[in-house]
């Protein structure tokens, strides 16, 4: 594979958090003494990645920078500033930087196992070159979970249609598809859902466990999880 592009989804508000009084920005929510966006471009490091480009929001901006500058100085990243009005916007900012190449893009609250990025790079070595490869999990405690219908070699037959005992992970290998307008999907998980009903074919990667940090409490489980693998 050649050079890796990777991409970040930085740009919520964390709103459920500061529902809760807790002012601190999502990406730099602590858990287990790192914060979130310690974790994810940690995870980028490990699986090699050499090129990143993350998009945070206008409030968060100046903090989430300094502390990525002051902490990855050997990090190659190219940062957006931009308050987006959905996750799908974010992620067509996110891909128009990066250009006509393959990406592994994530988001900034996905909690898993070390080298897990990694595996799922080196899976999608192995599948056809205009194929998404997506994390799933079989660990389902999100709000919203997005479940996935797999079939054979663990193809995707379907996205959101019905109960099954996986869903996405916030871990996407993208081919560079053309992408429609921002306005078009309200949110990320709208554009997948259609993509696979347009017959872009997917495939999924089994990130293991994999905790979204969405709400307070979701901090004790993915430190409990954290604890539970060190």
């Amino acid at each position: 594979m050649s050079r890796i592009k990777g991409g970040v989804i930085a740009a919520g508000h964390g709103t459920r958090f500061k529902d809760k009084g807790v002012e601190t920005h999502k990406a730099l929510l602590n858990v287990a003494g790192k914060p979130l966006l310690a974790w994810t471009l940690s995870q980028f490091v490990e699986a090699g990645v050499e090129d990143l480009t993350i998009v945070f929001n206008e409030y968060n901006a100046p903090d989430c920078t300094h502390y990525l500058r002051e902490n990855f100085p050997n990090l190659n990243v190219d940062i957006i500033v931009k308050t987006t009005a959905s996750s799908f916007e974010s992620f067509c900012e996110v891909s128009a930087r990066i250009g006509p190449h393959p990406r592994l893009i994530t988001a900034i609250d996905s909690i898993y196992r070390r080298g897990k990025l990694r595996e799922l790079l080196q899976a999608a070595e192995n599948r056809p070159p205009g194929a998404m490869v997506l994390g799933v999990t079989s660990f389902i405690d999100d709000e919203k979970p997005l479940y996935v219908e797999l079939g054979p070699d663990r193809s995707i037959l379907s996205l959101g249609r019905g109960k099954s005992g996986w869903v996405t992970s916030g871990a996407y290998w993208m081919p560079p598809l053309a992408l429609p307008s921002p306005e078009k999907f309200s949110a990320l998980r709208r554009y997948l859902i259609s993509a696979i009903e347009n017959g872009t074919p997917a495939y999924a990667f089994d990130m293991g466990k994999s905790v979204d940090v969405d709400h307070p409490s979701d901090i004790q489980t993915a430190e409990t999880f954290l604890a539970d693998i060190a």
